[in-house]
């Protein structure tokens, strides 16, 4: 299952809130749900997304 929080980068002491969750019990889908939960590490890193993201992926 991948939980996903965000925030605006620029309020970093404000609170997370809820954005996505995602479970996928196809085959195959836990390696979906971790190529999501990159997607959302790697929009961390782009200045130009105004948006950070906490990303949490449990094996369920």
């Amino acid at each position: 299952m991948l939980t996903v929080l965000k925030r605006l980068k620029e309020q970093t002491d404000s609170e997370w809130g809820f954005h996505e969750i995602m479970l996928d019990k196809t085959p195959g889908g836990f390696q979906r749900e971790l190529d999501w939960a990159g997607r959302y590490k790697r929009r961390n890193a782009d200045p130009k997304q105004k948006h950070e993201y906490k990303v949490e992926v449990t094996n369920e």
